[in-house]
């Protein structure tokens, strides 16, 4: 049986308060002085305990981790269905997934690679197109989406208005590079969503960064 950390302080404090009261009335205010004086100093042990571990925290860069972080490499495709899960990208056919999540308190990054013959591509990025034009998938939680721009083109370039990110380095003339972005609308103007898909046809590669950040405007009005 669990007992609620809140129950044990509540009955602590009880039981303090029923010995105040108990003492012989010669004794009170020595009893009084002497359990208020401890109860003092375990209050400012407490928060001197808890200053402490919140420093080491922030000191150690996980403050706004919250242990959001997955990494996974040479998954098949039932691996990956089963750990990450296929609610948001279904890559039917695909093999030697490595995938990888970076979360912070308000924002995340998600990276792949993996094998896929062209024509399971070709099907995943229809499918792709398709949930683009669903404003539920690309807002999520019921935030509200404004409309999504698509871009496609031979060009490795990321664009100057998403975070910075090493551009791929292969130079291959079958390469295709499909990005879309995003930014929401109404009480969460302030968010913004990118979807970066790089397929090199030669070696039947593809390549995904998605991002999701707060506090980043895409200022489309400039660009």
């Amino acid at each position: 049986m669990v007992i609620d950390s809140r129950l044990l302080t509540v009955l602590g404090v009880g039981i303090v308060f029923g010995l105040l009261l108990c003492v012989r009335k010669s004794w009170g205010p020595v009893a009084r002085r002497t359990i208020g004086t401890t109860l003092l100093f375990c209050l400012f042990a407490v928060v001197v305990m808890y200053t402490l571990v919140a420093v080491f925290i922030i000191a150690s860069g996980q403050w706004l981790d919250f242990g959001g972080n997955e990494e996974y490499t040479e998954l098949t495709y039932e691996q990956y269905k089963s750990r990450v899960g296929i609610l948001h990208l279904d890559p039917v056919g695909a093999k030697d997934i490595s995938y990888y999540r970076y979360k912070t308190i308000d924002s995340y990054d998600v990276w792949l690679k993996m094998h896929l013959p062209a024509d399971a591509y070709d099907l995943l990025l229809d499918r792709m197109k398709h949930n683009m034009e669903d404003l539920d998938f690309v807002g999520g939680r019921g935030k509200a989406a404004g409309p999504v721009r698509k871009v496609t083109d031979n060009s490795l370039t990321i664009p100057a208005n998403w975070p910075s990110l090493a551009s791929h380095s292969s130079t291959q003339n079958q390469v295709v590079c499909t990005r879309w972005e995003l930014q929401l609308v109404g009480s969460h103007s302030d968010r913004a969503k990118g979807w970066y898909w790089l397929y090199d046809r030669d070696i039947a590669t593809l390549w995904i960064w998605e991002w999701n950040y707060q506090h980043w405007d895409l200022a489309w009005e400039r660009h």
